[in-house]
């Protein structure tokens, strides 16, 4: 794991900020998400307070600003890597002020069969990969079945469909932000259009990547080749 020395100041902080294409572009959670993909989550709290006092301008937005951060953290730790986001999870638990202590759990719990899960994360999936869908899923499913199945119906059907918290839109990017620390040019290809698919403009997946890039950079991330783009 990373040291525990802080790399991210204000300044850097408010750097990252400025990378945004809109106001309420949700920064944030992507830098979070980026962060702990990078194995330096000491460094989210940081984020997540600034956030907190900068863009959140009363309790019940600050509730769903962190709402927003820890969903995007869940999500991001199955790309990214379930132990990372463990760590991440538990380094925003630590930082949450008092009178933000709420259920660790904000979704609600859904009355949905297995089925109709799968079916969602099917939905979820063909959207997102488009008409590559079918032969992207084929290719998981023949190198290992169980992949395969647990995509639709764990990943994409139990979490990233899912949309209580973050919507296709934020889901999108966090996968963006996520996939760019770990240096796979064709899985980020895919969720960039995937972004585009799931109704993100061309200016905020660039912002994304954007966003994503300059984390990697002060963390020292090192990439094979170019970083895919649109």
């Amino acid at each position: 794991m990373a040291g525990s020395t802080l790399l991210f100041d204000n300044a850097f902080i408010v750097s990252l900020k400025q990378l945004s294409c809109s106001e309420r572009f949700p920064w944030y959670i992507l830098a979070a998400t980026a962060l702990s993909a990078c194995n330096f989550p000491h460094e989210i709290p940081a984020i997540y307070r600034y956030a907190l006092e900068h863009d959140a301008r009363d309790q019940a937005s600050q509730l769903v600003l962190t709402h927003k951060m820890r969903e995007a953290l869940f999500k991001g730790s199955l790309l990214g890597g379930l132990p990372k986001g463990i760590n991440a999870l538990r380094a925003i638990k630590n930082a949450l002020p008092d009178h933000l202590h709420e259920d660790p759990s904000p979704r609600v719990k859904e009355k949905l069969s297995s089925s109709q899960i799968e079916e969602r994360g099917k939905e979820f999936f063909n959207r997102t990969y488009g008409k590559v869908a079918e032969r992207i899923l084929k290719n998981i499913t023949s190198s290992y079945k169980d992949l395969g199945d647990a995509a639709i119906k764990t990943i994409y059907g139990s979490v990233m469909s899912n949309v209580q918290i973050l919507s296709p839109r934020e889901t999108s990017l966090v996968m963006i932000a996520t996939l760019i620390p770990l240096d796979v040019p064709p899985q980020l290809r895919g969720h960039l259009k995937g972004g585009l698919n799931n109704g993100a403009t061309m200016e905020e997946i660039r912002a994304a990547r954007a966003i994503s890039m300059a984390v990697c950079q002060k963390c020292g991330v090192k990439w094979r080749g170019e970083v895919s783009n649109l």
